[in-house]
């Protein structure tokens, strides 16, 4: 019953419940293109032959799928693992359509007979090679390399004997095959954060490397054990330099740690500690990058590989698009009446960096308002005023209500005396969100210097 995931799992009410079991029956229905029908159908004539096979075959199904409703409690976004987690029921509907199956092949009468099973069995013949045609060139391995190149990538960044702290299957289940299945980066520690609770984990940890310092328990743990067991090897293993593969490190379990971004992992240290970035390691990082078949027409990506692999790359990149202009940002307030012209020309290094970045990363994930905003705030970093104009309005476009990016397209129009579209810009943002002091001061700053005339 995955004790360590007590917490979250198990707590749902019908609000969770009815959604994942629609997910269910939409993901069956798909499955084999609309074999559920005849499955349907199957069940409807043995139950009118053998009531008791059918109502016992089909409680056991039922069960299965009903208590994967019950038990989970996923968000929206994640329900796509029900049709992983349901797996083992699509045997039923297989089952329930060879029922079906043979009550169309029985239908026949008479001399009609031969003629009709002939054309049910066509129709089958059809049915399946049209499915699996699809299935070939859509769900075929033979040039899958998204998962295995990513993670491969990731592998390059670390240094030596890392502490490499992993979330989701995507990275962690392919990082222990290439240790255990190629004996690739057998050195690293790679530690699957959200399973740290399973004992099995730990203990593999320890047997897999002799020299590593693992916590060990008296009686089960569950989730809330993640951050103190996540502190605990990290302080104790402190001859390992921290990575992490995920790009939000301040969820609680190593509180205060920071981060510098190399490729598609973060370099997490202590509070205490001072880090600066090495820009040329973190070119190497990009520039070795394998991104085989990621956007060759020829060999389309499932959408899951797309939202949970591919779309990484983006966020990594402006991850460190983001460490380029928060280090600009924080050098620039420091700037005084005195500063040195190589303290300016740094600062516009940073600006220009991070534009890079952003624009890497929009070109990547197109439809992200995020990456396409933080691209049009680095080209008015670089002075770039006009062309962050089309940047926040197709931010905006992307997401109508992104409060943040109508009020810079308003700051960026008030700088080039459009004050007219600027005052129209304001508007919108308190349209949005009333209480916005700034943009409250922007507006009222043009209706009274008599630069705004409002048509409400």
């Amino acid at each position: 019953m995955r004790e360590q995931y007590s917490g979250p799992e198990g707590v749902g009410g019908p609000d969770a419940w009815l959604p994942q079991w629609w997910e269910y029956l939409k993901t069956a229905f798909l499955e084999f293109w609309g074999l559920f029908l005849l499955a349907l159908f199957g069940v409807f004539k043995m139950f009118s032959r053998s009531r008791s096979r059918a109502i016992g075959l089909v409680l056991t199904w039922f069960c299965l799928v009903g208590l994967t409703g019950l038990y989970l409690n996923l968000p929206l976004d994640q329900f796509y693992l029900i049709g992983d987690y349901t797996l083992a029921a699509h045997i039923f509907i297989l089952l329930f359509a060879a029922w079906g199956l043979e009550a169309v092949l029985s239908g026949g009468e008479g001399g009609n007979r031969s003629q009709w099973e002939k054309a049910a069995i066509l129709i089958l013949a059809l049915f399946l090679v049209g499915m699996g045609a699809q299935r070939y060139t859509r769900e075929r391995q033979t040039d899958y390399t998204a998962t295995y190149d990513y993670v491969l990538n990731a592998f390059k960044d670390l240094p030596r004997k890392a502490l490499y702290y992993c979330r989701g299957d995507g990275i962690v289940f392919p990082s222990w095959y290439f240790q255990w299945g190629e004996g690739k980066r057998t050195d690293l520690a790679v530690i699957g954060v959200d399973g740290l609770p399973m004992d099995w984990v730990r203990r593999n940890l320890a047997l897999f490397h002799k020299d590593l310092k693992v916590p060990f328990a008296q009686r089960p743990l569950g989730t809330e054990s993640i951050p103190s067991l996540s502190r605990w090897i990290v302080d104790h293993n402190q001859d390992r330099e921290l990575y992490f593969s995920y790009n939000k490190i301040d969820d609680g379990n190593l509180s205060g740690f920071k981060s510098i971004p190399y490729g598609l992992n973060l370099r997490g240290y202590p509070p205490d500690q001072v880090h600066l970035l090495d820009a040329g390691l973190d070119d190497f990082c990009w520039n070795g990058m394998r991104l085989r078949n990621l956007k060759d027409p020829r060999f389309p990506l499932d959408s899951r590989t797309r939202e949970t692999i591919v779309k990484d790359y983006a966020v990594f990149r402006n991850t460190l698009g983001i460490f380029y202009e928060n280090r600009a940002d924080e050098a620039h307030a420091k700037l005084s009446p005195h500063s040195k012209a190589k303290e300016l020309l740094g600062i516009d290094r940073d600006y220009q960096k991070s534009y890079e970045q952003f624009n890497w990363a929009q070109e990547w994930d197109p439809a992200n308002p995020q990456y396409v905003f933080n691209t049009g705030n680095a080209l008015f970093h670089v002075g770039r005023v006009q062309d962050s104009f089309s940047w926040y309005e197709k931010a905006v476009n992307l997401d109508e209500n992104y409060t943040i990016a109508y009020f810079n397209w308003a700051v960026a129009a008030l700088q080039l005396q459009q004050y007219q579209k600027a005052g129209e810009l304001f508007e919108k943002v308190l349209e949005l969100k009333p209480d916005y002091p700034e943009a409250k001061s922007g507006l009222l700053y043009l209706i009274q210097h008599e630069n705004y005339h409002h048509f409400h």
